[in-house]
C-alpha cells in the first residue's frame, strides 16, 4: 500500500512538474521532446544500475542531479528543458528504489 501511494505521489509531482513546464513555452511540441527524452535517458540509465547495484545507484543518481543543475545553468532554454527532464526521470526512479530495497 505504501509503494502504491509512493508511486501515484511520484508520478503526480512528475505530472505537474512537466505542466509548469510547458506553461510558459511557446514551441510546446520541441519542448515535450526535450523533457521526455531527457526524462527517458535518465529513467534507463538508473534503471539499469539499480538493478545491477543497489548502493551505486545512489552516486549515479546524486551524479545525474549535479549534470541536471549544470546543464539548466549553463544552456538556453533547452538546457532548462533537459533539466527538468532529468530530476523528472530521477524523481520517477524513486519507487523502483523504495521496492528493490523493501522486498531485498
Amino acid at each position: 500500500m505504501k509503494l502504491l501511494f509512493l508511486i501515484i505521489v511520484c508520478h503526480g509531482l512528475y505530472i505537474f512538474m512537466l505542466w509548469l513546464t510547458m506553461k510558459r513555452q511557446t514551441d510546446k511540441v520541441s519542448s515535450v521532446k526535450w523533457v521526455l527524452e531527457s526524462t527517458l535517458v535518465t529513467l534507463c540509465v538508473l534503471l539499469t544500475v539499480l538493478f545491477i547495484d543497489q548502493f551505486w545507484v545512489l552516486f549515479l543518481a546524486a551524479f545525474m542531479v549535479c549534470l541536471a543543475l549544470y546543464v539548466g545553468a549553463h544552456c538556453a532554454v533547452f538546457g532548462r528543458l533537459s533539466r527538468q527532464g532529468i530530476l523528472g526521470g530521477v524523481c520517477l526512479a524513486v519507487p523502483w528504489y523504495f521496492y528493490l530495497v523493501t522486498t531485498n
